[in-house]
């Protein structure tokens, strides 16, 4: 207390001090020369207590003490004051109870009228004199919002002591109120997880906040759980879906923060921190010294809990939206609120609202916070079977069972490009090729004994197809099992109908056969909404994936078209700016390792075939193709910069020799144009020799000149080659040619040192390509001489291959009566 009712600095007449020494009080505490004035109003009474002034200071601080018999609520001390300040007394938070037992956690606290937040002492066992602690109640006064014991503290501005948090877990560490790591221990939660009777299993609501480390905003969840002491370990059991929101925009993809509803998390690993079992993206991870929130580091996190019976007096139930809806953050749940939603996928053809057609219908509504007899419930403007927005399938569309998708089957085929043309043309209607799931309805107005492109092809999930994957059974007599070069696997419906192994009465049965994903007479099945297996991920109704480049023995660009491929696609050819700002986006949320460095994306756009549209299967964007096609080589690769202040680049440059243009990452899609369906024509005097049994990437077709005939004339080749390079449909031969060049006849055999033996006097005839192959010369003896052995007065040589190189004139020549002897010559 300062001397002549002088005031503290701080306010206060009083001021509380744990120092021994008044030399040694709190830095910047001092007293403030100005007197002050009574109090205008009453003095607060509290029950079962005594009130004296104190000492000195009559009229400006009275203190109170419980009676015998009663004690604190909220705390073991002796004495609560109030002080006139600025002419009010202060509130006393607090009240002397004859039969008081401590409150087990802050809801407790709530109900008895205490609506200010800060410390406040509990007793988290059942057992009256149990261990009592002081936790931080969140309070207010509105109950619905009141009521909850915090129960952990994290701050990445403040290093962790991991041993101490470790060897502490059991009752705790750090101050509640102090912004330092906190955790209440799991021994007193386990305290407060037993139900009054006894028993564990008392259910709480727990919601966590956290704050992203990069600024961009909050990210929230909220679940009713179970706390249960398992072992050596406390497990925190998740009763619903756990939703994870992040408050920089509504539409955000929900399996961002997303647990599944079977998973537990543990409050006893190796950090103090939690992290969840199976290892699934929603996560609250250590990662190094990160605390990781989903893909998301976090800069600070607290958790907090309130048993679900006092929620369920103050509250509606914790509401995150249905699968389909978006709400907005942790949204305030006291009775009277209204909730804005909006169909999260209405772009997949979610909807919400009276009316029959997909255009009729709105895609946003509201949900109210209402009594319902003695419950608080939500109320919606529109309910479909307890979820706020429904499927509804575009014209010509029909719906699943259990209506989850809808379903169209082409009335045309496919055409050039097979597969790949029929994703393109499913994504044009605002769908993706069907996945086509077990006991699935279909339409019965199909047409029949025709077959259909499904979403299942070799090299994805689905490599190893069997009968489990849908009802359905193999055609007679077709191949049944998926492969190399029959990778893709098409429907028909039969002539039978029936319900085998359990699907639909009258619902058409499914046949199947494997063959090449580039045939042009198939049909093709499309559904929404659309579905990406694996690590696939979706944009405009075509699945997308990055996979990494490890700079084997193969160049950058075979190495990623190989690993796409290998994923059931093939690199991904973007149509439109929009996809490269999503791959850019990709780099900078999930896998930048630094600031300093350029990542580079490798595509499949090329000019290497003089043609950007793979014969009409592509259509991209014309300023695409003109920012695109342009540099020093045929590929092109995306430069995404290391900072969000610069925008990416398409470059032609490509050197495995510069660290700047070496590949870090592969954009694959799923079904992107990767075959040669069109078997390239071999030119003039070309035959061919063998090939590999599929027309994919890599395949190869060897071709042969004829004999006497070499590639572009150099008499050293006589085979050609051509190799599937996978993108646009196109074959190349060799490494420096795009197009098969010709055959060339060339001369083949030697007829100087022949010639040059000859008599005078016999009479050489040359044939015109006397020196090609098949060409011929003459020789005429003199009159009266005939050849010997043959008795012949011409011979005809004809210039003949021997060998695979060796080309010489058969027959050989003879010697003419009259003593002249021929010498055989051989010209190799």
């Amino acid at each position: 207390m300062c001397y002549y009712y002088y005031p503290w600095n701080s306010g206060n007449i009083v001021h509380y001090s744990q120092c021994q020494d008044s030399d040694q009080l709190e830095e910047g505490l001092k007293c403030v020369p100005n007197r002050v004035e009574r109090c205008s109003s009453s003095v607060p009474q509290l029950d079962n207590a005594h009130s004296t002034w104190l000492k000195d200071y009559w009229y400006l601080v009275q203190y109170f003490r419980c009676k015998d018999g009663n004690k604190w609520v909220s705390t073991d001390s002796t004495t609560r004051i109030t002080q006139c300040i600025n002419k009010q007394w202060t509130q006393v938070m607090d009240e002397c109870s004859e039969a008081c037992q401590q409150p087990r956690d802050c809801s407790e606290i709530s109900d008895m009228g205490f609506t200010t937040s800060g410390l406040y002492t509990i007793t988290p066992s059942i057992d009256t004199d149990g261990t009592t602690i002081e936790v931080w109640c969140d309070l207010s006064p509105e109950p619905a919002v009141s009521g909850w014991t915090r129960i952990a503290y994290r701050d990445e501005d403040v290093p962790d002591d991991d041993d101490e948090q470790k060897e502490n877990q059991h009752n705790g560490f750090g101050q509640p109120d102090d912004h330092l790591p906190y955790f209440i221990g799991t021994e007193y939660l386990r305290d407060l997880s037993v139900k009054s009777d006894g028993n564990d299993g008392r259910i709480f609501v727990l919601e966590i906040q956290a704050t992203k480390m990069d600024g961009t905003g909050n990210i929230s969840a909220s679940s009713e759980v179970k706390m249960v002491k398992d072992g050596d370990t406390f497990k925190v059991h998740i009763q619903n879906d756990f939703k994870y929101i992040g408050d920089d925009g509504i539409e955000r993809q929900p399996q961002d923060f997303s647990f599944n509803g079977q998973q537990d998390f543990s409050f006893e690993d190796e950090r103090w921190w939690w992290n969840a079992y199976n290892n699934t993206r929603g996560d609250i991870t250590m990662e190094g010294n990160d605390v990781k929130f989903g893909n998301n580091i976090i800069h600070n996190i607290w958790a907090r809990i309130r048993p679900l019976s006092f929620d369920q007096k103050v509250s509606c139930p914790v509401m995150f939206g249905h699968i389909y809806t978006w709400l907005p953050l942790l949204p305030p749940r006291q009775p009277g609120q209204v909730l804005p939603y909006r169909c999260r996928d209405a772009n997949e053809g979610f909807r919400t609202g009276p009316g029959t057609r997909l255009e009729e219908r709105p895609i946003e509504g509201n949900i109210t916070c209402q009594k319902n007899g003695d419950i608080l419930a939500w109320t919606f403007d529109y309910e479909f079977k307890g979820k706020f927005c429904e499927l509804v399938c575009p014209d010509n569309y029909t719906y699943t069972n259990y209506r989850t998708h809808c379903i169209k089957f082409s009335e045309e085929v496919s055409g050039y490009g097979g597969i790949s043309s029929a994703s393109l043309r499913c994504q044009e209607e605002g769908a993706g090729l069907a996945f086509l799931g077990d006991a699935m309805t279909l339409p019965t107005n199909i047409k029949r004994d025709v077959y259909y492109y499904t979403a299942f092809v070799f090299g994805n999930d689905y490599n190893e197809y069997g009968n489990d994957a849908f009802t359905a059974s193999c055609t007679d007599g077709e191949e049944c099992k998926l492969s190399l070069e029959n990778n893709c696997l098409a429907v028909k419906l039969s002539d039978e109908e029936g319900s085998p192994q359990g699907s639909p009465q009258g619902s058409p049965q499914l046949q199947y056969r494997a063959q090449s994903c580039y045939r042009n007479d198939t049909y093709y099945a499309c559904i929404t909404p659309v579905y990406c297996p694996g690590d696939y991920w979706p944009f405009k109704k075509l699945c997308y994936k990055m996979t990494d480049i490890t700079h084997d023995d193969d160049d950058d660009f075979s190495q990623s078209m190989a690993k796409c491929v290998g994923e059931g696609g093939g690199l991904a050819y973007p149509e439109d700016w929009d996809v490269l700002d999503q791959f850019s986006q990709w780099v900078i949320t999930n896998h930048r390792d630094d600031d300093t460095h350029v990542t580079n994306i490798q595509l499949g756009l090329n000019d290497i075939f003089n043609d950007s549209t793979g014969n009409g299967v592509y259509s991209p964007n014309p300023t695409l193709l003109t920012s695109s096609l342009c540099g020093e080589g045929p590929y092109r690769l995306l430069h995404v910069p290391p900072t969000k202040d610069k925008h990416y680049q398409i470059t032609g440059e490509y050197n495995d020799n510069d660290p700047s243009t070496v590949v870090h990452y592969a954009a694959c899609q799923l079904f992107a144009f990767s075959g040669c369906p069109v078997i390239p024509t071999p030119s003039e005097n070309m035959t061919f020799i063998n090939s590999t049994d599929t027309i994919n990437y890599g395949s190869w077709i060897h071709y042969s000149c004829l004999p006497g005939h070499f590639v572009g004339g150099y008499r050293a080749e006589v085979k050609q080659t051509a190799v599937c390079h996978g993108m646009l449909g196109g074959w190349r031969v060799a490494q420096e040619y795009n197009t098969f060049l010709p055959c060339v006849s060339v001369e083949v055999c030697n007829d100087t040192k022949l010639l040059s033996s000859v008599s005078p006097v016999i009479n050489v005839t040359l044939g015109p390509d006397h020196r090609y192959l098949h060409g011929t010369l003459h020789l005429t003896c003199p009159h009266g001489m005939t050849s010997t052995p043959g008795n012949l007065t011409r011979q005809n040589l004809t210039c003949t291959q021997l060998s695979d190189d060796d080309y010489d004139y058969q027959p050989s020549p003879e010697p003419c009566n009259g003593g002249w002897e021929w010498t055989k010559l051989h010209h190799r």
